[in-house]
């Protein structure tokens, strides 16, 4: 249900995004290069993240930057661990 939404499908491949983009920004582009992946895949997976607000852009000249938004992590987690811990 609601949790399968906000997280969506967790994969290894998002979670590296998301752990170079918090390190300095990448363009999609660059992050499917660095990672040795299809750039379709690198870019669907780099969009969902910035849909769920994961990751905000940084423009530079005419390419897109992305980097990690901790802050949209932190809620995310915290709303996770309330959940798993609600008493039914």
């Amino acid at each position: 249900g609601l949790a399968i939404r906000v997280i969506g499908e967790v994969t290894k491949d998002k979670l590296e995004i998301l752990r170079r983009c918090a390190a300095e920004p990448f363009s999609a582009a660059q992050l499917a290069a660095s990672m040795n992946l299809n750039s379709g895949t690198v870019s669907r997976n780099v969009y969902g993240l910035y849909k769920l607000g994961y990751l905000e852009t940084r423009g530079d000249g005419e390419r897109v930057n992305y980097i990690t938004r901790p802050d949209a992590l932190e809620r995310l987690f915290r709303w996770v661990l309330e959940y798993v811990s609600e008493q039914k």
